[in-house]
């Protein structure tokens, strides 16, 4: 199972982002190219520097056991916070690509528990959060075709 702290599954996310352009259109959804190069570096932004744990419930270790482990995608549809949209915002492509890439690469560094909880999951391991940052980005990058 794939992985964003495994570095050669990070490297192939990146080798997909590098296959953007700043005109791609997106497959389905509302999100410009721009504005999902934000959406997905503030996700990890927040994964990595969060501290809010939660205790999981059972609904919501039933739901972590069926999206990452069973369905392995995330579900079409699924609002996010609204502080992980850049609205208003002017993006430029290359600097959005660019953290994006950062905060991939800072999962290979990272070596703290992460101490965030997840609205839908709870609280997680650090191996459950690698595998929803992948899962996520993956959705992300076949939502634009790459």
């Amino acid at each position: 199972m794939r992985n964003i702290f495994d570095e050669k599954d990070s490297e192939k996310l990146i080798a997909r982002l590098h296959k953007l352009k700043s005109e791609t259109l997106p497959i389905w959804g509302k999100l410009t190219v721009n504005g999902m190069l934000f959406h997905c570096h503030t996700v990890n932004k927040a994964i990595l520097s969060g501290k809010n744990p939660r205790p999981a419930s059972f609904r919501q270790k039933l739901m972590r056991i069926y999206v990452l482990d069973i369905l392995r995608k995330m579900p079409m549809g699924r609002q996010s916070h609204p502080n992980f949209f850049a609205s208003g915002q002017v993006l430029d492509f290359n600097q959005e690509r660019e953290q994006l890439i950062e905060t991939i690469r800072a999962f290979n560094q990272h070596k703290e528990i992460i101490q965030v909880g997840h609205p839908v999951f709870g609280s997680m391991k650090n191996r459950d959060w690698g595998r929803f940052a992948w899962i996520h980005l993956d959705h992300h990058l076949r939502q634009f075709g790459v």
